[in-house]
């Protein structure tokens, strides 16, 4: 018997890093590049130091890190810290404090997003996977079943005796949301500390910069259009100092059943998959708010989606619509472009 298999497609990398040649620049000597398959990606981690040696051993620190927190909140490994806590739902779990701060910061987004970001989805994920295998669409018996089970607020922490509770038998944590923009965030910090002056990593739609690179200027990215065939279809190029992009978009990772294309971006509230926009990305602090607000913006549309941007110092973000493909962006995103690409140059 044929069986049809789940269709999870990737299509592109969401942002093509470019790193302009330049003039060296104080105390940065080198600039070094590693590239390794972590998170179920290629992530590629560039280090400026004083000399080779020492960006070699910051490249190791940070893929180190990153390393510990995909073994920690991989959920599809039965022995991480995340799988530990879902298999013991209704009852307290003594868990990592990587964990816990990761939960806390997913809760603060849900409350901001007024529960459309909800990183107790895993059920309603889990179906449509399951769904998407067998070749049809879950029943709505078994959506809403699925959906009665996802609520943020029955996610309980205890960051003092390093416990985690999830308040109702059957809940489940999926933290693919947040968990990669905290890895990068963390093996920014271990970098910094094994000697780096500066450093970018790539994981797929999620980059972070830091520091000096070796370079004049700052760091330049740029960011792809869902439309792009080739490595030159950009929609701009942006310069960035500090801080983290992250983009999210159905025509990356979606499920096919039936023949009909279903975001693997899921609305809590629908139980579905939300096709708003074709892409949507987002700058901020730190890649873990990056990494959410992505996922938010997706999830709440063009009105909801700006209005939370803007409430967030330092956010920015641009997002392509499904329908008419209306650019949307924040009010101070084209501070943050070097170079602006048409659709005719393309």
């Amino acid at each position: 018997m044929n069986k049809q298999k789940i269709t999870i497609c990737i299509l592109a990398a969401l942002a093509l890093l470019i790193i302009l040649a330049g003039c060296g620049r104080d105390s940065v000597k080198t600039s070094t590049s590693s590239s390794r398959l972590h998170m179920d990606t290629v992530v590629r981690i560039t280090a400026s130091a004083r000399s080779e040696s020492e960006a070699e051993r910051a490249i190791e620190a940070g893929f180190t890190k990153i390393k510990s927190i995909e073994k920690l909140m991989d959920r599809h490994n039965p022995s991480s810290a995340l799988s530990k806590i879902n298999s013991n739902s209704g009852s307290w779990v003594q868990s990592d404090r990587d964990i816990i701060e990761a939960i806390e910061t997913s809760k603060q987004f849900s409350r901001q997003t007024g529960g459309a970001f909800d990183i107790s989805i895993a059920p309603v994920i889990d179906l449509w996977a399951g769904a998407a295998e067998k070749g049809q669409k879950p029943s709505p018996e078994k959506l809403s079943m699925a959906k009665s089970l996802v609520d943020y607020r029955k996610i309980k922490t205890d960051r003092r005796k390093g416990r985690v509770k999830l308040a109702e038998s059957g809940m489940k944590l999926d933290l693919g949301a947040i968990a990669k923009g905290y890895a990068l965030d963390r093996a920014k910090e271990a970098m910094k500390k094994a000697g780096a002056a500066g450093g970018l990593i790539n994981a797929g739609g999620d980059i972070l910069c830091f520091g000096k690179n070796a370079s004049a200027g700052g760091w330049k990215i740029g960011v792809r259009s869902p439309e792009a065939n080739g490595q030159n279809d950009i929609e701009c190029i942006l310069e960035i100092n500090s801080g983290a992009i992250a983009t999210s978009g159905d025509y990356l990772r979606f499920y096919e059943i039936e023949g009909i294309k279903t975001s693997h971006i899921i609305n809590a509230s629908t139980g579905k998959g939300s096709l708003l926009f074709k892409s949507a990305t987002v700058f901020a602090d730190n890649a873990a708010d990056a990494d959410a607000l992505a996922t938010s913006l997706s999830l709440l549309g063009r009105d909801q989606g700006l209005k939370l941007i803007e409430s967030i110092e330092g956010a920015e973000c641009f997002a392509i619509a499904s329908k008419g493909e209306e650019r949307i962006k924040s009010s101070g995103w084209d501070k943050l472009i070097l170079q602006r690409y048409s659709q005719e140059e393309h």
